[in-house]
């Protein structure tokens, strides 16, 4: 896992970490963030996770958060908790409303950036992803099994869709248009975390529809080694020699984190680092 986001990060995307774990107490933020960036390693490669921002809640102690877990408490549950932050970072990305006296005029276009895909290992947490408006196709979740498996629109989410599209297009005196946006929106990345989140779950409600597609790789590492999938779900958002400049990086400290004698030399190409 920690290669693969080192990966995801040298292509441009901005990682993040959210857990609905306490903000304090034995699995508080602390241990958390200790066990993201200082122990968890690859330990035939020697990547680490990419220094990221983690987000948690305002529990102060493990109970109280334990609580939240079950639903017992007044905010939902962490699926709740999950999709609230979710979407209050997607709305950081989306332009304000103009004021009065320019709403009669073209909304700027936007510039780009959002939530583009996620990660998990449960249900709750791809529901949460979908429901803040992450494509069903780009949320990806670890089964018991410790496979990776993608995520796709179930066929209720797919048809309440294609109506939509369907009136929207009857209801425009110009015919077809499509949007600058959509599925652009692709500077702010994958969300994973210690408890990292998840897949399937209901549809309706703005919590999004999104099931099991039948695609799954035996781990992270065997989506890193099919290069034209990766090309395709995450296209680059930086140059070429920014990507090489980052993965060279990544690849030296990875090397430098192994025992003596245990490290394999990196030969850097556009895909990534090729370990001999």
């Amino acid at each position: 896992m920690c290669e693969f986001l080192c990966q995801l990060h040298s292509r441009g995307y901005q990682l993040f970490f959210l857990t609905a774990r306490g903000l304090v107490g034995p699995a508080g933020i602390e241990r958390t963030r200790r066990y993201l960036f200082e122990i968890a390693i690859d330990r035939e490669s020697g990547f680490r996770l990419p220094q990221s921002p983690l987000f948690t809640t305002r529990h102060t102690s493990t109970m109280s958060a334990l609580k939240e877990e079950l639903g017992l408490g007044s905010g939902g549950g962490s699926k709740a908790f999950k999709l609230a932050q979710l979407r209050q970072i997607q709305s950081l990305f989306e332009p304000p409303p103009a004021p009065s006296f320019f709403r009669s005029f073209p909304s700027p276009p936007n510039p780009g950036g959002g939530l583009y895909a996620g990660f998990g290992n449960r249900p709750k947490d791809a529901w949460a992803y979908n429901g803040a408006g992450v494509a069903a196709e780009r949320i990806f979740i670890i089964d018991p099994a410790s496979r990776l498996e993608q995520m796709a629109a179930s066929a209720a989410s797919a048809a309440s869709a294609a109506s939509a599209d369907k009136a929207a297009a009857s209801s425009s005196s110009g015919g077809a248009s499509s949007s600058d946006g959509g599925a652009a929106e692709a500077d702010d990345a994958a969300e994973s975390s210690a408890s990292a989140s998840a897949s399937g779950g209901a549809s309706g409600g703005g919590g999004g529809g999104c099931v099991a597609s039948g695609t799954a790789w035996a781990s992270y590492a065997g989506m890193l080694r099919e290069t034209q999938t990766l090309d395709r779900i995450f296209p680059l958002q930086c140059t070429s020699p920014q990507q090489m400049q980052m993965l060279a990086r990544y690849a030296a400290m990875a090397a430098a984190s192994l025992p003596n004698g245990t490290g394999r030399t990196h030969r850097m190409s556009r895909r990534g680092p090729h370990r001999r």
